[in-house]
């Protein structure tokens, strides 16, 4: 797997934080409990699918195919549930 494009760029806050994939679907799934939307945009118009979607980003990780799955799989149930009717 080739390092994002941005690598060089590696003194921005929190570049050096590492976060565990099983901690990050952890906070992922309070943060659907606690409502998320997962189609809201940021300031460059993306959502979360958006910016996961991007191959070459500031942001980019490696080793993380369980946590965008996870997102992936969220969003579209979101999606699948707010799209049927409810009784």
């Amino acid at each position: 797997m080739s390092e994002p494009e941005h690598e060089h760029l590696g003194n921005f806050y929190g570049s050096q934080t590492k976060i565990s994939q099983d901690l990050g679907i952890e906070i992922l799934h309070l943060l659907c409990k606690c409502g998320v939307d997962f189609e809201f945009k940021n300031y460059y118009d993306q959502d979360v699918l958006g910016i996961i979607n991007t191959p070459s980003r500031i942001t980019a990780r490696k080793s993380n195919n369980r946590f965008v799955s996870t997102i992936q799989s969220l969003a579209a149930e979101k999606v699948t549930n707010a799209q049927s009717p409810h009784p």
